[in-house]
Protein backbone atom coordinates (compact mmCIF):
# COMPACT_ATOMS: atom_id res chain seq x y z
CA UNK A 1 0.00 0.00 0.00
CA UNK A 2 2.84 2.41 0.85
CA UNK A 3 4.33 2.07 -2.63
CA UNK A 4 0.96 2.95 -4.17
CA UNK A 5 0.70 6.07 -2.00
CA UNK A 6 4.23 7.15 -2.92
CA UNK A 7 3.53 6.58 -6.63
CA UNK A 8 0.31 8.59 -6.31
CA UNK A 9 2.16 11.46 -4.68
CA UNK A 10 4.86 11.38 -7.35
CA UNK A 11 2.15 11.46 -10.02
CA UNK A 12 0.56 14.50 -8.31
CA UNK A 13 3.96 16.18 -8.13
CA UNK A 14 4.66 15.79 -11.84
CA UNK A 15 1.10 16.70 -12.85
CA UNK A 16 1.35 19.84 -10.69
CA UNK A 17 4.74 20.73 -12.20
CA UNK A 18 3.26 20.52 -15.69
CA UNK A 19 0.38 22.90 -14.96
CA UNK A 20 0.43 26.53 -15.99
CA UNK A 21 0.30 29.18 -13.29
CA UNK A 22 1.35 29.25 -9.67
CA UNK A 23 -0.78 27.44 -7.13
CA UNK A 24 -0.36 27.16 -3.42
CA UNK A 25 0.39 24.82 -1.91
CA UNK A 26 2.58 23.04 -4.43
CA UNK A 27 2.32 19.26 -4.65
CA UNK A 28 5.33 17.51 -3.10
CA UNK A 29 6.53 13.97 -2.63
CA UNK A 30 6.31 12.48 0.87
CA UNK A 31 8.35 9.30 0.87
CA UNK A 32 10.21 7.31 3.49
CA UNK A 33 13.36 9.41 3.20
CA UNK A 34 11.53 12.74 3.66
CA UNK A 35 9.44 11.26 6.50
CA UNK A 36 12.61 10.19 8.31
CA UNK A 37 14.08 13.68 8.01
CA UNK A 38 10.86 15.23 9.30
CA UNK A 39 10.82 12.66 12.12
CA UNK A 40 14.38 13.59 13.10
CA UNK A 41 13.54 17.28 12.97
CA UNK A 42 10.36 16.85 15.03
CA UNK A 43 12.29 14.76 17.55
CA UNK A 44 15.03 17.40 17.83
CA UNK A 45 12.49 20.20 18.35
CA UNK A 46 10.55 18.17 20.91
CA UNK A 47 13.68 17.25 22.86
CA UNK A 48 14.87 20.87 22.78
CA UNK A 49 11.51 21.83 24.30
CA UNK A 50 11.95 19.22 27.03
CA UNK A 51 9.15 16.91 25.89
CA UNK A 52 9.77 13.41 27.22
CA UNK A 53 7.50 11.90 24.56
CA UNK A 54 9.28 13.64 21.66
CA UNK A 55 10.71 10.46 20.16
CA UNK A 56 7.53 8.38 20.32
CA UNK A 57 5.27 11.18 19.08
CA UNK A 58 7.60 12.01 16.17
CA UNK A 59 7.86 8.30 15.29
CA UNK A 60 4.07 8.01 15.24
CA UNK A 61 3.47 11.20 13.22
CA UNK A 62 6.29 10.68 10.72
CA UNK A 63 6.23 6.89 10.36
CA UNK A 64 7.90 5.16 7.44
CA UNK A 65 4.63 4.68 5.59
CA UNK A 66 0.88 4.43 5.68
CA UNK A 67 0.43 8.20 5.43
CA UNK A 68 -3.11 9.48 5.24
CA UNK A 69 -4.17 12.37 3.00
CA UNK A 70 -4.20 14.47 6.19
CA UNK A 71 -0.57 13.60 6.97
CA UNK A 72 0.42 14.39 3.38
CA UNK A 73 -1.35 17.76 3.74
CA UNK A 74 0.50 18.47 6.98
CA UNK A 75 3.83 17.74 5.30
CA UNK A 76 3.00 20.06 2.38
CA UNK A 77 1.89 22.83 4.76
CA UNK A 78 5.04 22.44 6.86
CA UNK A 79 7.36 22.49 3.83
CA UNK A 80 5.54 25.54 2.42
CA UNK A 81 5.81 27.41 5.73
CA UNK A 82 9.45 26.40 6.26
CA UNK A 83 10.34 27.54 2.74
CA UNK A 84 8.60 30.88 3.34
CA UNK A 85 10.52 31.29 6.57
CA UNK A 86 13.84 30.53 4.87
CA UNK A 87 13.09 33.07 2.13
CA UNK A 88 12.24 35.75 4.71
CA UNK A 89 15.51 35.41 6.64
CA UNK A 90 17.64 37.21 4.07
CA UNK A 91 19.63 34.04 3.43
CA UNK A 92 19.11 34.28 -0.30
CA UNK A 93 16.74 31.32 -0.36
CA UNK A 94 14.30 31.81 -3.26
CA UNK A 95 10.67 32.28 -2.25
CA UNK A 96 8.14 29.82 -3.60
CA UNK A 97 10.69 27.06 -4.26
CA UNK A 98 9.20 24.43 -1.98
CA UNK A 99 10.39 21.62 -4.24
CA UNK A 100 13.97 22.93 -3.95
CA UNK A 101 13.64 22.73 -0.16
CA UNK A 102 12.33 19.19 -0.51
CA UNK A 103 15.29 18.34 -2.78
CA UNK A 104 17.70 19.72 -0.15
CA UNK A 105 16.14 17.32 2.37
CA UNK A 106 16.15 14.38 -0.02
CA UNK A 107 19.75 14.89 -1.16
CA UNK A 108 21.01 15.10 2.42
CA UNK A 109 22.01 18.77 2.13
CA UNK A 110 20.23 19.39 5.45
CA UNK A 111 20.50 16.94 8.32
CA UNK A 112 18.63 17.62 11.57
CA UNK A 113 21.06 15.32 13.35
CA UNK A 114 24.03 17.47 12.29
CA UNK A 115 24.28 18.88 15.81
CA UNK A 116 24.90 15.37 17.05
CA UNK A 117 23.04 12.08 17.19
CA UNK A 118 19.50 12.03 18.52
CA UNK A 119 19.32 9.39 21.22
CA UNK A 120 16.84 6.64 20.37
CA UNK A 121 16.41 7.74 16.75
CA UNK A 122 17.63 5.44 14.00
CA UNK A 123 17.17 5.24 10.26
CA UNK A 124 15.65 1.79 10.52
Amino acid sequence: MRRHAEKGQKCLYFLDAGMDGQRAPQALILDQRIARILRAYATRVGLDMGLQSALSVAAWIWSDGGWTPHRYGVSVQWMTAATGHLASTGSGWPSGCVDLHELAFFSGAWDPAADGPIEGLSDA
